[in-house]
């Protein structure tokens, strides 16, 4: 996606920003969120389908494979990570509506509607009993928790302070996931070289020009990179509050992370080419900044492993391991359980 919108190189440096994004490394490597890391697949393909170029024109049988791809790429991210979708449908209800050419926002908007209405029936298997079955268990019955509130960050601790990512761990309850201080300053300067190089333009056109569709997509990132990091922060518990009952959901605000690595890839991505018009020199500079992204977000990610071997991870051990900590099924199944237990989950394993 970004490669058809900045070009070769800065499609490689916004691949770099994404996947080498801490959040990212730590939902697969640190967290074992496994669903949530693997969602990460599907933004860029939900937004090359609905954005496949912003200024050329395709040809029917085209449109309809572009937006059978887009269901099914909306599908995917739906039965991946359920919290993943949510959060990314306002950004893309946002672009379908605002981002296309002109002349055909209304028919982007019908199309981007009936593939995202077929997602919904192609994945109504999965949410349809979800939602009938929710308040038999604990998860849908129990009152909206307002526990997000303790994972606010103050403003002043958003953007970490080292140029190594410093990683929350189990035992520090008080570090959570932020940003890293190298993906602020690449932000900074990125924005910053956008508004010089709009500037520059604006000086040595004679007559003003129609913006292109990229400088939108632009703006348009730059606005989400923004105000996903923001709804980390205290600062913004008003507008938690005003959607508590939907946003609730997502138990932790750093969540909004996965949307911040996204929109910062198209930003950063971008850099090499507002910088410089040769791609020799756009190498130049997309090289250093693609080390220092990968030594930002490796260094100190923690690379212990359990101490336990493959035959020892069985069912018996995982129930043992259960009863000696007073679980469930496995730390958050207090959830599952169904409402007519009444039994505290400690007691369930004793005799």
């Amino acid at each position: 996606f970004a490669r058809r919108l900045w070009g070769e190189i800065c499609g490689l440096l916004a691949v770099a920003v994404y996947t080498y994004f801490p959040y990212h490394l730590a939902d697969g490597l640190l967290r074992g969120a496994l669903a949530e890391h693997v969602a990460f697949l599907w933004p860029p393909l939900i937004f090359l389908t609905l954005l496949p170029d912003l200024q050329a024109t395709s040809t029917p049988r085209r449109q309809v494979w572009r937006w059978t791809l887009h269901a099914l790429a909306w599908a995917g991210l739906i039965l991946t990570h359920h919290l993943s979708a949510l959060l990314l449908a306002p950004l893309w209800a946002a672009a379908v509506v605002f981002l296309g050419r002109p002349a055909k926002r209304w028919r982007q908007i019908i199309n981007a509607g009936l593939a995202f209405i077929a997602a919904l029936g192609l994945t109504a298997f999965y949410w349809l009993p979800v939602i009938a079955e929710a308040s038999a268990v604990k998860l849908g019955a129990d009152p909206i928790s307002s526990g997000y509130r303790d994972h606010l960050l103050a403003l002043g601790s958003l953007v970490d302070r080292s140029l190594t990512y410093v990683y929350r761990q189990a035992n520090e309850p008080a570090l959570q996931h932020h940003l890293g201080l190298l993906l602020a300053l690449l932000l900074l300067l990125t924005i910053a070289a956008a508004c010089g190089r709009a500037l520059l333009t604006l000086m040595r056109a004679t007559a003003p020009g129609r913006p292109s569709p990229r400088v939108g997509l632009f703006i348009f990132a730059a606005s989400a990179c923004l105000l996903s990091a923001a709804l980390l922060t205290r600062p913004t518990l008003p507008l938690w509050q005003l959607a508590e009952p939907l946003l609730a959901r997502l138990q932790y605000p750093w969540r909004w992370l996965s949307v911040t690595a996204f929109a910062s890839a198209l930003l950063i991505g971008a850099l090499p080419g507002l910088l410089a018009r040769r791609p020799a020199w756009q190498a130049a500079v997309s090289l250093p900044v693609m080390a220092l992204l990968l030594f930002s977000g490796l260094a100190q990610l923690p690379y212990t492993a359990l101490p336990r071997a493959a035959a020892e991870v069985t069912p018996e051990r995982m129930w043992a391991e259960d009863a000696a900590n007073g679980q469930v099924g496995a730390t958050w199944t207090a959830e599952f359980l169904p409402v007519a237990v009444t039994e505290q989950r400690w007691a369930l394993g004793r005799a």
